[in-house]
């Protein structure tokens, strides 16, 4: 991780607060508070008593299938907020691992006589010869985590979640 970013995220909470839930997401932009929002909602729904689950669904869709789609609703809604914490720390780490790149091949363009060479430099240590790699496999983090989060808005989609007094809802 660059520098200035492990500078901000080590900047110490006040020692008279205690840090929110959120206060770490929020070091990283990530705040997200629509997805806390309708979490809150969903988990306000369940209930353990007849009909069970999301007890304004009943009588449909019976209730285990109610039961198991609530179930994953509530773990899907509650996972897209690490998957885009994961995806932002990926993003500082492919900032960092691409400026180290950037900064070994530098030079590697060069005019001598009026003529164009590029000569790749060699490297000066394994974490040199790894760099590709890392930009690479943070590239493939950022995008794998962005692609968990959309296939859970798309569950969310299908499942048709609306709460029964929509006065109360969100809009999302």
């Amino acid at each position: 991780m660059r520098a200035t970013d492990l500078a901000r995220l080590s900047e110490p909470y006040p020692e008279d607060v205690e840090p929110s839930i959120g206060a770490a997401t929020e070091a990283l932009g990530m705040e997200m508070p629509q997805c806390r929002v309708l979490e809150t909602e969903i988990l306000a729904d369940l209930t353990d008593q007849p009909p069970y689950s999301i007890g304004w669904w009943a009588p449909g869709p019976g209730t285990a299938r109610r039961i198991l789609i609530a179930d994953q609703l509530y773990c899907c809604v509650a996972s897209v907020a690490g998957n885009m914490t994961e995806a932002a720390l990926h993003w500082l780490e492919f900032l960092d691992a691409s400026e180290r790149e950037s900064a070994r091949f530098a030079d590697a363009v060069q005019i001598e006589n009026g003529r164009l060479t590029i000569s790749a430099p060699r490297p000066r240590s394994p974490l040199d010869q790894l760099s590709g790699e890392l930009v690479r496999i943070h590239y493939a983090g950022i995008i794998e985590c962005i692609k968990k989060s959309g296939s859970y808005a798309v569950f969310f989609l299908n499942c048709g979640y609306h709460r029964r007094n929509t006065s109360t809802s969100s809009s999302f």
